[in-house]
């Protein structure tokens, strides 16, 4: 579980926004490094589709199982946010 304490709402509310668009866009980086990392090969039939929070957790526990670093996702899912 994670947790944050902030100073204020207006801080707390910009958090919120910024992790829903983390939950939201990471199925599109993690559909393109399922398609361009060959050490993911064995996960490429895994469904990204239809893919809410409450499958994050697994993904990632699967993906450990497989000896997979979540930071080489990360570089798929960057470009699919507005900086």
């Amino acid at each position: 579980m994670m947790g944050h304490l902030t100073a204020g709402g207006t801080v707390a509310n910009i958090e919120a926004i910024w992790a829903g668009r983390n939950v939201k866009y990471f199925p599109l980086g993690l559909q393109e490094a399922l398609i361009k990392e060959e050490r993911l090969a064995a996960a490429r039939g895994y469904k990204v589709r239809g893919f809410t929070e409450n499958h994050i957790i697994p993904i990632l526990i699967f993906l450990e199982h497989l000896n997979c670093n979540f930071s080489f996702i990360m570089y798929y899912y960057i470009r699919f946010l507005d900086f």
